[in-house]
């Protein structure tokens, strides 16, 4: 067999494979046949957010004090109703409060943001603060000074 027809054949035999994989591709397959289901759900599972615990609470909007405050009278009238549809009602009964009815929630909120803020303030100065200090000296000439925030090495411009 010549030169040419040799890479004649193995460019024939790549094609069917191209073919057979974009059958494979376009055809639903199973994913728990490609995967295990573990490894699926490693793979696919959405990264979930580790909170501090010691963390303020985050302030309420207006809307949620007028909510906590009225849900359970719409509960207690509508006993048979899904919390969706209690839902449903209280954001009925939000829009058509007047601006100076919203007022005494809206001051509830603008008083819980100052809360949040104050705690948060104080949160992060407790967190912040011991890094804020320069590293200790080391206490023999054997421990080597390690600088625990090295700097970023500048980028190279493009010019």
């Amino acid at each position: 067999m010549d030169h040419k027809t040799q890479v004649a054949t193995i460019l024939v035999s790549i094609g069917q494979d191209f073919t057979k994989l974009g059958q494979l591709l376009s055809k639903k397959i199973d994913r728990d046949v490609i995967l295990s289901q573990d490894a699926y759900q490693q793979a696919y599972r959405k990264k979930s957010i580790k909170r501090d615990a010691n963390a303020p609470k985050k302030n309420v909007t207006s809307y949620l004090h007028y909510s906590n405050m009225h849900r359970d009278r719409l509960v207690k009238a509508h006993p048979d109703l899904p919390q969706t549809e209690i839902a449903r009602l209280l954001g009925t009964e939000w829009r058509a409060l007047t601006p100076e009815e919203k007022q005494v929630y809206v001051k509830m909120a603008v008083d819980d943001k100052a809360r949040f803020d104050k705690e948060m303030r104080s949160y992060e100065d407790g967190i912040t603060a011991p890094s804020k200090r320069a590293p200790a000296t080391p206490t023999s000439p054997e421990t080597p000074a390690v600088d625990i925030h090295p700097k970023k090495k500048a980028k190279k411009s493009k010019h």
